[in-house]
């Protein structure tokens, strides 16, 4: 039987499938959790310390797990009780499990750590006979690279949050917690709210300008030079959200580049120089095309109840408005199954699909289901691309699933003709799958916390689908003296037009960098980007940030690849730099401590994560929960009540969804809806048009309208923008001309 992990009413509280061998169910007791953040530039450095204490008469076994970003390199555990240290080295998978295996078996205290099998972003975690009446102390470390997002911001996410994910019946691969480890007999709730501590230094060199929150009040202190800042949590932490916060530095954009000093003790990799460069390439405006087919997958599975589905519902009419004319376009909706909009294959965007789109998002709504993810994926595949576009898949999911290698690998396949861009959306959301299948299929993945921010995070990602590819990329080092520089991971990343690219290259200790160009091509222009050998910066860094970051970036390469030849390689490196893998993990065993007396209780901590508070709502049934003759289990929540999403609004009382709604397909506006918007009358839009064209004259004015009241949301809205200004232009009218003359419209009539 395949278990299912669904929608668990809180999102806090000790929860956990535990494999209890007796019936007194023995608890372990997280005491507090202190997390050391430490961010340098566009890297972080994670340090999480978590004190557990067995209250019981007898040692334990402890299983739990925790969340981390799925491009987190994880490199360091550490267990400390009754003043000893157990510090784990990295090894051979089946290797580690065989000595921890021993350890536990001879009575000694162990502890070990390994990457879920399907899904990278989850980190399971054994301690092997936690004395009784005693504490332990758990140290894991871990470096995380930071992006820019398109509002400048260095967006930290402290994953605080592991949601129970769907394993559907069909899948040829079940988490080995689910099903292999624990027979997932019961449910425990834990009654206990635990003491949380985070902090977070920030330093690196760039001007700090502001330092936010939209989950969490914080203490923020910034030096007077603006180099550097300290942050606390401010008040208590209420583990139902994922952590974050955003930095602002005065110049985000501008090309960092760090060399980071290898060991020259050690071989290979770690013994070697490492480059890491940020920059932000621009691509030409005109590299736009609406040679495009563009098919947008829904989550709409029981977990997208509330707040998220009203965002999806808002995101796509944006989406759809937003198209070019001239492309191909197809919606299809899943959960437990799955459905096509057309189900004969894409349509041209015009009136007509447009309005049977319409009608679609208007109803749109979470109920569906589970995830069954795999199969809108298989047959978006079994179709053929659209002869001469290019196919983009827009892949919107809070990506509660544990079939994750399955679906990556899918994409990973048909890479070569369907180009696939994700956002995952929510607190707890699989980052393996989100970013897996983006990577996988060389588009761009986006995370969005705040619902109100889906929007302007998945019209960014639109505005990346229909550039022109960039093709032939080509990065050229000018080195002294002639060495070999080797970029890691070989293949270049896809670039996209104003999205933050990171580049690893490694390079001998002795070499000197006095150049960097990156090139590529766009249909007939070039993109460069060139960089002086004196803006590289060199550190030396104990930890080896940088180094671990660029091997798991080839890790990451190497899973994605399933090439069997590559698995000695994955080792070798893994175990070099620390940094766990599928095939590696890390154990230690205490060879000092007395051999303590064999138990057969086996508790596992928790399903959701070591750094989650109190809880006090029970489960309920929903309809497919244990029914016998189902091949699945499904655990459920209440469902939320269904509330109306935030509108976006302004002082006017305008709302931006009801200016996009009534666009036309070929982006145009009529001076009925638009006075009606406005808060004009007909009578005066039509006295005041300067234009022998109505609908050109209404595009204008709308134009103005969202300019002056959405500016600050104007990715939301850029794209729609351009389909309207080229609306005027085909209409044969000046385009700046006629939108000044809006815009003094409307400021003459607001003055009135």
């Amino acid at each position: 039987m395949a278990y299912a992990a669904y929608n668990l009413a809180p999102q806090w509280g000790l929860l956990g499938f535990c494999s209890i061998k007796t019936e007194d169910v023995q608890l372990v007791e997280l005491k507090s959790v202190s997390t050391q953040v430490t961010i340098r530039g566009f890297v972080a450095q994670v340090n999480a310390k978590l004190t557990y204490y067995n209250p019981g008469s007898e040692a334990l076994q402890v299983h739990y797990r925790l969340p981390v970003d799925e491009s987190a390199a994880v490199y360091k555990l550490e267990a400390h009780l009754d003043g000893r240290t157990i510090s784990a080295q990295c090894m051979e998978k089946k290797k580690a499990e065989n000595v921890y295996k021993e350890a536990v078996s001879a009575g000694k205290t162990a502890v070990l750590a390994r990457q879920d099998e399907n899904a990278s972003d989850v980190l399971h975690l054994d301690l092997g006979n936690l004395p009784a009446e005693s504490e332990a102390e758990l140290n894991i470390s871990c470096i995380m690279d930071l992006k820019v997002q398109t509002d400048g911001g260095v967006n930290f996410v402290l994953p605080t949050v592991l949601n129970p994910r769907y394993s559907p019946s069909s899948t040829s691969e079940k988490s080995n917690v689910l099903e292999h480890e624990y027979d997932v007999a019961r449910v425990v709730t834990v009654l206990k709210a635990y003491t949380i501590n985070i902090k977070c230094d920030i330093s690196g060199g760039h001007n700090i300008a502001r330092i936010i929150s939209h989950t969490d009040s914080l203490n923020v202190t910034i030096s007077e030079d603006a180099k550097s800042a300290q942050v606390t949590q401010d008040g208590g932490f209420k583990s139902d959200h994922d952590w974050s916060l955003l930095i602002y530095y005065a110049n985000p954009y501008k090309t960092h580049i760090i060399r980071e000093t290898g060991d020259r003790s050690t071989t290979g990799l770690m013994k070697d120089d490492l480059i890491m460069i940020n920059l932000f390439p621009e691509v030409p405006s005109n590299s736009y095309s609406n040679k495009n087919e563009i098919i947008f997958i829904i989550d709409r599975s029981g977990s997208m109840e509330g707040e998220n589905i009203q965002s999806a519902r808002a995101t796509l009419l944006l989406f759809l408005k937003s198209l070019p004319i001239g492309c191909f376009f197809n919606i299809v909706s899943f959960g437990s199954t799955f459905s096509w909009l057309f189900s004969d294959g894409s349509r041209e965007y015009n009136k007509e699909s447009l309005a049977e789109a319409c009608e679609l998002q208007k109803s749109l709504g979470a109920d569906m289901g589970g995830t069954e993810i795999l199969r809108p994926f298989q047959s978006i595949y079994s179709k053929p691309p659209q002869p001469g576009y290019s196919r983009q898949i827009l892949l919107i999911s809070d990506g509660e699933v544990w079939n994750v290698n399955e679906v990556t690998q899918l994409v990973g396949r048909h890479v070569h003709e369907t180009r696939v861009f994700a956002v995952g959306i929510g607190h707890g959301a699989s980052t393996a799958l989100i970013k897996g299948v983006a990577r996988a299929g060389k588009g761009y993945s986006e995370m969005v916390m705040q619902q109100d921010k889906l929007q302007h995070k998945v019209m960014g990602l639109v505005s990346s689908m229909v550039q022109e590819s960039v093709q032939n990329v080509r990065v050229t080092f000018e080195v002294e003296p002639t060495s070999r520089v080797a970029l890691i991971p070989k293949v270049p990343p896809v670039i996209f037009g104003g999205q933050h690219l990171v580049l690893y290259t490694r390079l001998p200790p002795t070499t000197t960098v006095k150049g960097i160009s990156i090139k590529g091509n766009i249909g007939s222009a070039e993109l460069s980007v060139s960089v002086q050998g004196s803006d590289v910066v060199t550190v030396h860094d104990t930890e080896m940030s940088l180094h671990r970051l660029a091997a798991r970036a080839q890790i990451n390469q190497w899973q994605l690849d399933e090439e069997e030849d590559v698995a000695e390689d994955m080792i070798t490196l893994s175990v070099a730099s620390g940094v766990v893998s599928k095939l590696t993990a890390l154990v230690g065993v205490d060879q000092d401590g007395k051999p303590v007396k064999q138990i057969h209780h086996e508790v596992d901590s928790q399903d959701r994560d070591v750094i989650l508070g109190s809880c006090d709502t029970s489960l309920e049934c929903d309809w497919q929960l244990c029914s016998g003759d189902r091949d699945y289990v499904l655990f459920d929540e209440k469902i939320v009540e269904d509330h109306p999403q935030k509108d976006l609004k302004r002082k006017s009382g305008v709302d931006l969804l009801d200016i996009v709604s009534v666009q036309y397909f070929d982006g145009s506006w009529t001076l009925t809806d638009v006075a009606d918007l406005s808060g004009v009358t007909l009578a005066q839009l039509k006295d005041k048009n300067p234009s022998q064209n109505e609908s050109a004259w209404a595009t204008a004015v709308a134009l103005a309208l969202l300019e002056s009241k959405f500016n600050s949301v104007r990715d939301e809205w850029s794209l729609l923008a351009n389909k309207a200004r080229l609306f005027i232009s085909n209409s044969g009218e000046d385009v700046e001309a006629l939108f000044k003359a809006a815009q003094l419209f409307l400021a003459t009539q607001h003055q009135e």
